[in-house]
């Protein structure tokens, strides 16, 4: 039985980790499925069941297989060990296809329509704890549009809004040095990501991490700051930073301008800031959009304030159940655009 009867692909969202990973089969036929699971592990699998198996030498892991000719295998999460995995399925003459490229009926069939299987796919791989509520919310208005009931289509920036529930925006925090950024990116993110010191610009490259905003997933960068300091060397180490801070700044979605007490915001020519006080317990200033201070977390300010903000700020609330068709699974049809 030809290898190319079925294909796999990785369902597990590359900026997602976790203790598991999952890998879809699909195959034409029983018998191709029965083939290449063969080659994977030593003992079958039978369809309506689970089990703990061999993964083609690389790994101990779960195969599910929910119907004749699709299977899930969970190996450990790693990302290298997921590739290594990947690597070997494909040696074997399985060719590793696009995610969106499936079918999410084949590879949901639990589902009761189209609206519910493209709801699970995109479910699958949104990387923000709040995207199954909006998400299941507008397969249930695609239901209704389909049953024959007029629904407007979202807008072209309502869409670019919910898209980021599929793919985490970016976020560039940027500021002076030695002013507090390091901090407040070690407080999002409830562990050290940054190097936090006294010396000015201990940061001297942007530092990017993942971070969960009151349900939104974020890209943050920790810019590095401007030392400001003498010598030929230091003005180019500066010059340097500054170029990429700029370049992060302006392909950001959304930029934190961060300042304390002692010196004034930065103010880039970008249509989406927030202006943060850092160590606002120090020295609090009229001028900002949000106080800031890492060991006042709680409250309408601090830490998690600013979480909430920038969540609102790149998707707003009332975006998050309006009844607009927004287009969130390519096997989707193009809703007709308002007029």
């Amino acid at each position: 039985m030809p290898a190319s009867e079925c294909t796999v692909h990785i369902a597990t969202p590359p900026h997602a980790s976790g203790a598991i990973a999952i890998l879809h089969l699909t195959a034409k036929s029983k018998p191709a499925l029965d083939d290449v699971l063969a080659r994977i592990t030593s003992r079958p699998v039978n369809t309506g069941s689970a089990a703990l198996r061999d993964l083609a030498g690389v790994d101990r892991g779960i195969i599910a297989r929910p119907t004749d000719t699709t299977a899930m295998l969970m190996p450990h999460g790693g990302a290298m060990l997921v590739r290594m995995l990947a690597d070997k399925i494909e040696s074997l003459g399985i060719p590793m296809c696009d995610p969106h490229d499936a079918d999410p009926c084949t590879l949901f069939p639990e589902a009761n329509d189209i609206f519910e299987a493209c709801a699970l796919d995109a479910i699958s791989r949104a990387p923000s704890k709040i995207a199954p509520s909006v998400i299941l919310h507008q397969a249930n208005l695609w239901r209704r549009a389909s049953a024959g009931e007029t629904i407007r289509a979202a807008t072209q920036q309502q869409s670019a809004q919910l898209n980021r529930l599929l793919s985490p925006p970016t976020v560039a925090a940027i500021g002076p040095s030695n002013i507090g950024k390091s901090t407040l990116t070690n407080a999002l993110a409830r562990r050290t990501v940054a190097t936090v010191a006294d010396e000015p610009a201990t940061t001297r490259d942007a530092v990017g991490v993942s971070l969960d905003l009151a349900g939104l997933t974020v890209t943050w960068i920790d810019t590095a700051g401007r030392v400001g300091g003498q010598g030929t060397v230091q003005s180019e180490i500066d010059r340097q930073a500054e170029a990429a801070a700029a370049r992060l700044t302006e392909s950001a979605d959304l930029v934190v301008s961060c300042a304390d007490g002692s010196c004034e915001f930065i103010t880039p020519s970008h249509t989406r800031i927030i202006r943060c006080a850092t160590r606002a317990d120090i020295a609090p200033r009229q001028d900002a959009d949000i106080h800031t201070a890492a060991q006042d977390a709680e409250g309408a300010g601090g830490v998690w304030g600013l979480a909430r903000l920038v969540s609102e700020t790149l998707l707003p609330p009332a975006i998050r159940e309006f009844d607009a068709l927004w287009r969130f699974h390519p096997a989707l049809p193009a809703p007709t655009p308002p007029r």
